[in-house]
């Protein structure tokens, strides 16, 4: 996969969030039922998808980077900054990258979901 095709299934996440903003807002129960993780996270992606919207960028590690500042610039609420920071591990674990395979991927999940100062 290169920057392009990442960029593309940022675009499917967001349309995704948008369509199910209120779904997602129903799961919404920790620390505090107060319903809006759904409109949090589609806030965030918004504001990923126009960080990359005119980048034409081939090198996935240059795109996942551009993809984690847009969420860290616009993240809202607890979820919202979980997500950006959740974009932030997989931009690190690419970094330096012009192409990722199914491991680099899987890797990169990982990273992203161990976000809290862990750096391995």
């Amino acid at each position: 996969m290169d920057g392009r095709r990442l960029k593309e299934l940022v675009r499917a996440g967001y349309d995704w969030l948008r369509q199910q903003e209120e779904v997602v807002n129903g799961y919404n129960v920790y620390p505090v039922p107060d319903g809006d993780t759904g409109t949090n996270m589609m806030h965030t992606m918004r504001s990923v998808w126009e960080a990359v919207a005119n980048l034409d960028e081939p090198k996935i590690g240059v795109m996942a980077k551009a993809i984690s500042n847009g969420a860290l610039r616009g993240s809202r609420g607890n979820s919202g900054i979980i997500l950006s920071q959740l974009w932030r591990g997989f931009a690190r674990s690419l970094d330096r990258k012009e192409i990722c395979d199914a491991t680099d991927l899987a890797a990169g999940g990982e990273h992203g979901l161990c976000w809290r100062g862990h750096t391995g």
